[in-house]
């Protein structure tokens, strides 16, 4: 399915840290499930059902358990302690993500809470993992599947040698090349003077960490898709790193099925297939606005003028959850900027809508970031035509 899998892990952790809270003994129960959609036209819903055995709560405190600084009673804070924040915030990402949360309880019982996110499908081009970790599991068995990365050179950045050495050892078993680097100072001077087909980047560095590192290689017009490592903390971190450039992220531990799968998948998209909402070749920048008649151009610039706030109102649309109107702006967007003879604003507009409509924010904000930086470079070619 498609969904935020930073938050989607968010809501689970907390579901079950707070089952085993509050379970002295007996156990704990986390069961997986599919429910058809409710209706035509609507999505499948993934259901996490989290039971316990714990001290359970009367329907009385479970209607407050999901309101901000609320917990089923002051003794219960007193010996468990807790703010009453986690259930009110899980609750709202759960909404995000097209489902809800539901409790069931009886006092002396336990508990069940059940997790529902929309299980949107795939978009077209995009596939997932189907073996479980493991050495060379990324191998199905079809012709080139064990070395899928043959003949490619790859960038590892990370101030740890340990996990240098481990991304090394299962990079070069599918095939690669590989290229090390203790900070982004010294990736950004590789990327400067060697060919890569990818870059997987650590986060935290000391010297420049993996944003800053990103972002200038960016600025310089660097193409080849980037993929974070780390443990992300919040859906913020991973945002930041998506709007300094980065693609996407390999969470640590690394599991080295998902790490040569997405190496060789982001590899792939970046040859020609639409799901890199980078800066790629294929959206090369113009240095100076095309030929056209002095009319066109001031509807150019009268329409770069406007962008900036249209794309804020498509991104106060989206984290509100209100993804038909961010849809429609990204749509707006796709069709004028070719009308106006740039036509590099095409393909990330239309990554925007097709991630708007399947509620897929953390790549809508992706394809965001895409066109402010298109903006800026559009305005740059119209002042440069002018001069």
């Amino acid at each position: 399915i498609r969904t935020d899998g930073t938050r989607l892990r968010q809501i689970v952790m907390n579901l079950v840290s707070n089952a085993v809270k509050f379970t002295e003994r007996g156990s704990v129960t986390v069961v997986v499930g599919r429910d058809a959609p409710s209706a035509p036209g609507l999505p499948a819903m993934l259901t996490v059902a989290v039971t316990d055995t714990g001290i359970g709560i009367t329907p009385e405190q479970a209607a407050l358990l999901f309101s901000p600084f609320q917990q089923a009673d002051q003794t219960i804070a007193n010996r468990f302690g807790g703010t009453g924040l986690g259930l009110a915030i899980s609750k709202g990402l759960a909404t995000r993500l097209g489902g809800d949360i539901s409790v069931q309880s009886a006092p002396g019982v336990g508990s069940v809470f059940t997790l529902k996110v929309a299980a949107n499908s795939l978009l077209p081009g995009e596939f997932l993992p189907r073996v479980m970790p493991g050495t060379d599991s990324w191998d199905s068995g079809a012709p080139g599947a064990k070395r899928p990365l043959a003949h490619r050179t790859i960038l590892v950045v990370d101030d740890v040698e340990t996990n240098r050495k481990v991304c090394s050892i299962f990079l070069e078993r599918a095939g690669a090349k590989v290229v090390l680097a203790c900070n982004g100072r010294e990736a950004v001077e590789l990327c400067r003077t060697h060919g890569f087909d990818l870059v997987l980047m650590d986060v935290q560095m000391p010297v420049m960490g993996g944003r800053e590192a990103a972002s200038a290689l960016r600025a310089t017009g660097f193409s080849v898709p980037i993929l974070a490592l780390t443990a992300f903390s919040s859906g913020g971190d991973r945002d930041e790193c998506i709007a300094a450039g980065m693609n996407d992220f390999l969470s640590k531990p690394i599991d080295p099925a998902v790490m040569i799968l997405s190496a060789t998948r982001w590899i792939r998209s970046s040859a020609g297939v639409p799901t890199n909402f980078g800066v790629t070749q294929s959206m090369a920048e113009p240095e100076s606005f095309p030929d056209s008649d002095p009319e066109l151009e001031l509807f150019a610039r009268a329409w770069l003028a406007d962008l900036p706030q249209s794309l804020e109102e498509i991104e106060k649309a989206l984290l509100s959850g209100d993804t038909e109107t961010a849809a429609c702006g990204a749509h707006s967007v796709k069709g004028t900027g070719g009308t106006l003879g740039m036509p590099q604003f095409t393909k990330p507009a239309e990554a925007l809508e097709s991630a708007a409509r399947a509620k897929s924010t953390d790549i809508a904000i992706a394809a965001l970031a895409t066109l402010r930086h298109l903006h800026g470079s559009a305005l740059r070619a119209l002042n440069n035509t002018a001069s």
